[in-house]
């Protein structure tokens, strides 16, 4: 596989519900207590011959998950476990899931150092074609490619499987960073999700994990590929990983139809991802590609409260192949800050490749992005554009550089609105480019494209730029000067889970204000 997404937002899109405070706060600290009729119990002490209970535990983590039926939990306790997992069996329903997960307040670790990685797709835990599961808790590690053909991953979901919860896991060492000729290898995932069948994996949750130190070659630390049919992935913190933090991928083949080969229903939300660079990839030699989240041919996907810091890029939808498109995607409530190429870029980057249609991006707060200073800039809308939003958002710039790039003659597919701009000396003189012809104040900009009438030149206010806190003052001209209609019926919660339309200046009209935060009160 060359590249290798919960329900919430499909329901949102299905019944116009709003998102509130929708599981972004379910990352909370404590002990974590599986509820289950039967617990199973492994220790590194333990017997696979005993009983499996608390006092007379088994040894072996699959020799556990073999004995399980729906409803039941193996608790794994505090040790090294040296092996690869194969979950063969489901829950149901009625009865509940099979749930794999570290016993409450102790560190349980699944360590791959020196395990052979065999032909095909490799994991130290791997899911096919299985439904009710959920894996919770644990530390997994380790498992690196031997050679440049080699696919570890550390947590693999494949075929059709369905109600799949992965949850507080630590993923991290697992990878390959081998050479290999012509682009076929390395290749690693941290958390991977294919839809390789005709039935789609549906239902799929990753929340609250942790992903780091993963040498990924041509892959992705959180991908979700293929027929893939209602995913969330909520609340994870992706960090020191060298290429794509977050992918919803289509149109590679994956599924054996073309029509469903779509990562698509999907809530990308509450992520945290930051210091990710393709620096050192063998994959892709000098380039820089490492991106923050993308979508890569998904569709009806929901991006929110995520935040993304000093990555090769920030945000990008778009399609690698001809003639296709990443479509119905929101980009809402993110903060998007030092990226070293760009902040957010939508469309094909060469001719050859595809484009984005039916984009909303509103209520983001982009700040000193471009940070290599190569041209990008803020925002970069590219090739293959229908129908692009962009609304609401707060956009600073680094001195000279880019606030817009609009390389290809696509203005009449873009519409750009109640936007605020400004650069480090409080204008907006910079870079502009619309249709390929460049502006150095926002004027001359505007006077040309037609966009931004309803837009400000303004200092935002922000509480502390420097440190990237980007919450809005009192005294922000951001406050209630947004376009209510811009934002997406579906969305009704900011960057931090508060109301999205509040009357922050007292004029008794609850509007909604610019950047990826709405202002409720004084500062604390």
């Amino acid at each position: 596989m060359p590249s290798r997404t919960h329900r919430a937002w499909q329901i949102a899109l299905a019944t116009g519900l709003t998102l509130s405070a929708i599981s972004l706060s379910a990352c909370v600290t404590g002990t974590i207590i599986v509820a289950s009729e039967t617990a199973f119990h492994v220790a590194p002490d333990g017997d696979d011959a005993s009983a499996g209970t608390a006092t007379d535990p088994w040894r072996t983590i699959q020799h556990a998950v073999d004995q399980l039926s729906p409803g039941q939990t193996a608790y794994v306790h505090e040790g090294i476990y040296s092996e690869r997992i194969e979950i063969n069996v489901s829950g149901d329903e009625a009865a509940g899931p099979v749930t794999l997960a570290a016993a409450p307040d102790e560190h349980a670790i699944l360590d791959g150092n020196g395990l052979p990685i065999p032909e095909g797709d490799s994991a130290m835990i791997l899911i096919e074609n299985r439904s009710h599961v959920v894996v919770r808790g644990l530390e997994i590690r380790g498992l690196r490619a031997s050679t440049p053909s080699d696919f570890p991953a550390g947590i693999l979901i494949v075929g059709s499987s369905e109600d799949i919860t992965i949850d507080r896991c630590v993923v991290h060492d697992i990878g390959s960073n081998l050479p290999a000729p012509d682009g076929d290898g390395p290749f690693a995932n941290g958390i991977a999700v294919y839809g390789t069948r005709t039935t789609p994996a549906r239902d799929i949750a990753i929340t609250c994990n942790e992903l780091y130190d993963l040498e990924l070659g041509g892959s992705e630390a959180l991908v979700v590929n293929g027929n893939v049919d209602g995913f969330e992935i909520l609340g994870n913190h992706i960090h020191h990983v060298n290429n794509i933090a977050i992918d919803c991928i289509g149109f590679e083949g994956i599924a054996p139809l073309a029509d469903v080969d779509q990562a698509r229903n999907g809530l990308v939300a509450g992520n945290l991802i930051r210091e990710t660079s393709g620096a050192g990839n063998a994959y892709y030699g000098t380039a820089l590609g490492a991106l923050g989240i993308y979508v890569d041919g998904g569709r009806d996907i929901l991006i929110s409260g995520n935040t993304v810091l000093r990555t090769d890029f920030g945000i990008e939808v778009a399609s690698e192949h001809v003639g296709r498109a990443a479509a119905g995607i929101t980009v809402v409530s993110n903060v998007i800050a030092e990226s070293r190429t760009v902040g957010l870029s939508i469309g094909g980057w060469i001719e050859a490749w595809g484009g984005a249609e039916d984009i909303v991006v509103a209520n983001n707060t982009f700040v000193r992005n471009d940070t290599l200073r190569d041209g990008h800039g803020e925002v970069a809308l590219l090739r293959h554009l229908e129908d692009i939003l962009f609304a609401n958002n707060i956009v600073v710039a680094n001195e000279g550089g880019p606030f817009l790039l609009n390389e290809a003659p696509t203005g009449s597919e873009v519409t750009s609105h109640h936007n605020l701009y400004v650069s480090p000396d409080g204008s907006a003189d910079g870079l502009w480019i619309w249709d390929g012809v460049e502006f150095a104040t926002f004027d001359a900009y505007r006077a040309a494209s037609g966009q931004d009438g309803s837009s400000l030149v303004a200092d935002p206010a922000f509480r502390d730029v420097d440190a990237l806190d980007v919450r809005l003052l009192p005294t922000s001209p951001a406050i209630d000067a947004g376009d209510n209609a811009a934002v997406p019926a579906v969305v009704a919660i900011d960057h931090a889970e508060s109301d999205r339309t509040v009357d922050g200046d007292g004029d008794g009209i609850a509007t909604v204000d610019l950047g990826a935060f709405e202002f409720e009160g004084a500062a604390d």
